[in-house]
């Protein structure tokens, strides 16, 4: 399974990280993970809605049933979480 490093953003808690993610993996499954991953790595500061969406550097929100590949996501490109 290839993996892509992404610059993940929380504007939530003022937050930045890298983190290598599978690029065939379900946007849903995603938020998911990386929600659980935020949370652990956070100490707390972050907790998870279960409503949390992905969005590109532009603010656009990435379709949940769509997979990260569809939007050719590449290492360093800059994701939020909110």
């Amino acid at each position: 399974m290839e993996k892509v490093l992404i610059h993940l953003y929380v504007p939530g808690i003022h937050q930045s990280y890298d983190v290598y993610v599978p690029n065939h993996i379900k946007i849903q499954s995603l938020v998911a993970l990386l929600a659980n991953l935020l949370e652990n790595i956070s100490m707390n500061e972050y907790i998870s809605s279960h409503e949390e969406v992905l969005c590109d550097e532009n603010g656009i929100v990435m379709d949940k049933e769509r997979y990260l590949l569809d939007y050719c996501v590449q290492n360093g490109d800059k994701i939020m979480l909110i």
